[in-house]
């Protein structure tokens, strides 16, 4: 009996080993089946997060894709648009360098003022390539007309009164036979208002031209002047003496909404020889530059005048190129810059 106990015992503990073994199995495999699931969660996440990704980057990679060919697109427009303002430039520089040699040839030289006054000077100077300042002189019987003219603007819209002034000034000696400095200076005010019809005159407008005319008989040496804002600078024989020929305080054109008839007058002098006379625009005195970038101002020009002048031209006219480039240093002209001297 106590030995069949005994076995019975054995038996029972080997079942409870057994039942406990099978017990943690089964817990394992549960334990097992919950890691797997939240591994396959875990995959799913992951799968769901690389195709969101990929989709992304698929769409930006799209979206760069259609930015380069944008991008591109604007950069071939932009080249082609470069290439007809290039164009466009080339057309104008050619126009305006074209112009200038026109310009030029029209416009008295130095070398023929110097066969009437052997000792004179021509300093010109324009700002950009054509220049609204000019130097005109006729010859006639006895008698030199010269003119310095500061026509409104510089550059093209200056070049083109220039050449209306230059045609007035022809006009009013050749066709019209006028002598008098003042009857030609009324004579182009007439010319003016007529040649810009289109402007009404009610409308305020400065286009114009300021200049001092000059018309001097060698027989007699009687000189007669008449000027439009633009004085004339006088220095009689071994005098450091300036004499200044003040102008009319008035411009040819400059159409204003109350306009007034203007009438010019004239003054005469008799020249001594060896006396010098200067016509200038107002870009040498207004040329900015010094320490402090400020006008040159008339008075220093009046100044320059006085030690210079009596001087040979060719040497006054370098004086004067020698100022001014020291005065601007390395600033940049700001207008048409025009000085004529003359010895008589």
């Amino acid at each position: 009996y106590i030995e069949a106990t005994i076995d019975n015992e054995n038996e029972l503990k080997e079942r409870t080993s057994l039942l406990t073994l099978l017990e943690n199995q089964m817990l394992t495999l549960v334990e097992n089946y919950y890691i797997l699931a939240e591994i396959e969660e875990l995959n799913r996440t992951l799968e769901e997060k690389v195709e969101q990704r990929t989709a992304e980057v698929f769409q930006q990679k799209e979206e760069i894709a259609a930015q380069r060919d944008e991008i591109e697109e604007k950069n071939q427009r932009l080249q082609q648009a470069l290439l007809e303002k290039e164009y466009i430039y080339r057309t104008l520089q050619d126009s305006i360098n074209y112009a200038q040699r026109i310009q030029n040839s029209i416009l008295p030289k130095e070398s023929e003022l110097k066969e009437i006054f052997p000792e004179a000077f021509i300093l010109f100077l324009p700002k950009t390539t054509l220049s609204g300042d000019f130097f005109w002189f006729h010859e006639k019987n006895d008698l030199v007309f010269l003119a310095a003219v500061d026509c409104t603007g510089h550059g093209v819209p200056g070049a083109l009164m220039a050449i209306i002034g230059y045609n007035l000034l022809e006009q009013a000696v050749n066709e019209h036979q006028l002598e008098s400095p003042a009857e030609i200076l009324q004579s182009m005010e007439k010319g003016l208002h007529s040649r810009l019809h289109n402007i009404s005159r009610n409308e305020l407008t400065k286009d114009g031209m300021d200049l001092s005319l000059i018309v001097y008989n060698k027989k007699t040496n009687e000189l007669k002047y008449s000027g439009a804002h633009n004085p004339v600078y006088y220095f009689p024989p071994d005098s450091t003496d300036l004499r200044i020929l003040n102008p009319n305080p008035l411009s040819i054109g400059g159409f204003g909404r109350k306009e007034k008839k203007k009438e010019f007058k004239e003054i005469s002098l008799i020249v001594e020889k060896k006396a010098t006379l200067y016509m200038f625009s107002d870009g040498y005195y207004d040329q900015v530059g010094g320490l402090k970038g400020r006008k040159f101002m008339k008075s220093s020009f009046k100044e320059l005048l006085i030690r210079i002048h009596q001087k040979p031209m060719e040497l006054q006219k370098k004086n004067l190129i020698q100022t001014l480039e020291n005065w601007m240093s390395n600033l940049s002209q700001i207008d048409d810059i025009f000085v004529v001297g003359i010895e008589f």
